[in-house]
């Protein structure tokens, strides 16, 4: 409920036709439980699903469960080195729509 609320507060409904929260399987990434939420609701395979987070240790957990990770690094932060590379990395939303578009 409270994610639901913060996409409506921010005016995104429209834009996202999901949102899930990990509150729903009551553990939290980078548990690959966590991961597998996605893909039970969606029905898809890991490799099948694109992962955007601003959070390295977010992109380094979805890499390592099969996700295709997309790294929004904001800060210019250093990835962790744990051995996972998002496939891109941006500095902003915007770049990464424009990624996405090409």
């Amino acid at each position: 409920p409270m994610l639901k609320k913060m996409v409506a507060s921010a005016g995104l409904t429209s834009v996202f036709e999901n949102v899930f929260s990990m509150h729903e399987v009551k553990i939290f990434k980078p548990s690959p439980k966590a991961y597998q939420l996605a893909c039970d609701k969606l029905s898809l395979e890991p490799s099948e699903i694109g992962f955007v987070s601003g959070n390295s240790f977010d992109i380094v957990g979805a890499t390592h469960f099969g996700f295709t990770t997309l790294w929004c690094n904001r800060t210019g932060a250093p990835l962790d080195e744990l051995d996972a590379k998002p496939a891109l990395d941006v500095s902003s939303l915007k770049e990464l729509a424009a990624a996405l578009a090409h």
